[in-house]
């Protein structure tokens, strides 16, 4: 996946020391870096970018990391909903974004929150429940 426009990297789905496991179009793999490597959380990938809701999110926000979800108020789940992402937490669970999810992305008009709330940076197959525009809109 692109994390900048004509720049390739690996998904990362864990990190210890120098070994990195990364995501194969089928399961994971370990590797090991032979030196210091930029590593880009998806903390610092979602910073300023134009995010979006993946098909591994399951439609819920949380009053808070790791809590009871509810159904967002979408009024029609779309492929790549838009979302503002606000901040992140690491808790017990793992992963967490606070999201506002909006109206519209980048269709020209101006956006408007239609709701908000955590969702865990992981879904389905550990696949990211939030991405981003590695090119804009």
């Amino acid at each position: 996946m692109e994390y900048a426009y004509e720049e390739p990297g690996a998904v990362v789905l864990e990190r210890r020391g120098n070994w990195f496991r990364v995501r194969l179009s089928s399961g994971s793999a370990w590797l090991e870096s032979s030196g210091p490597q930029e590593f880009y959380g998806l903390e610092r990938l979602f910073e300023g970018s134009l995010t979006y809701l993946t098909r591994a999110w399951d439609g819920k926000v949380a009053a808070a990391p790791g809590s009871a979800a509810r159904l967002a108020k979408v009024p029609t789940l779309a492929p790549d909903q838009p979302v503002r992402v606000r901040r992140a937490t690491l808790d017990k669970d793992g992963l967490w974004f606070l999201v506002d999810i909006m109206s519209s992305g980048c269709e020209g008009e101006e956006p408007t929150v239609i709701d908000h709330g955590w969702v865990p940076a992981y879904g389905t197959a550990e696949e990211t429940t939030i991405w981003f525009y590695s090119r804009g809109c």
